[in-house]
């Protein structure tokens, strides 16, 4: 569905990330300025998320999504494979 509402959704193989220096925890990045990482209790439950627009923070994460995005694999491309 979020395809088909014009997302572009990407895979990265494990073996495409050497070099690039991934944080420990998922985030989301909106509107370039705010970054908002997922938080999970020890036992993997899903807690909710922990919110920063420091410039520095989010300046890192926007490079590491620069990094992956362009070795990632569009969706369509990476099904057919």
């Amino acid at each position: 569905m979020n395809i088909a509402a014009g997302e572009d959704i990407r895979w990265l193989p494990r073996h495409l990330i050497d070099g690039i220096s991934l944080p420990l925890d998922d985030f989301w990045l909106f509107d370039d300025n705010r970054v908002v990482f997922t938080v999970f209790e020890p036992s993997g439950q899903f807690v909710g998320g922990a919110e920063t627009t420091d410039p520095y923070i989010v300046e890192r994460c926007r490079s590491v999504r620069q990094q992956v995005w362009q070795r990632a694999i569009p969706h369509l491309a990476y099904a057919n494979t």
